[in-house]
């Protein structure tokens, strides 16, 4: 697999799993699809970027996209809650 292909479907990664952690986390939500997607997309190259060259390892790239966006989504989210009044 090139480097091109690679980034694609990492790229492609972070679309579908940045709008489904935005969906399957727990809680109100004040983030749409809309956002999630740019978020998914940029913390999955992030983590596939640094799998690829630190690990040289394109399973634990993939790997460190997920966790990437789940958890980036996470916190834009928690970052976005209003305090209860």
């Amino acid at each position: 697999m090139t480097f091109g292909v690679y980034i694609v479907l990492i790229g492609l990664c972070g679309l579908v799993v940045g709008t489904a952690a935005q969906r399957l986390l727990p809680g109100r939500d004040s983030m749409g699809a809309f956002e999630a997607i740019p978020i998914g997309i940029a913390a999955a190259l992030l983590g596939g970027l640094v799998g690829w060259y630190a690990v040289h390892s394109r399973i634990v790239g993939f790997l460190l996209a997920v966790g990437v966006t789940i958890g980036l989504v996470h916190l834009v989210r928690d970052a976005r809650r209003q305090p209860a009044a």
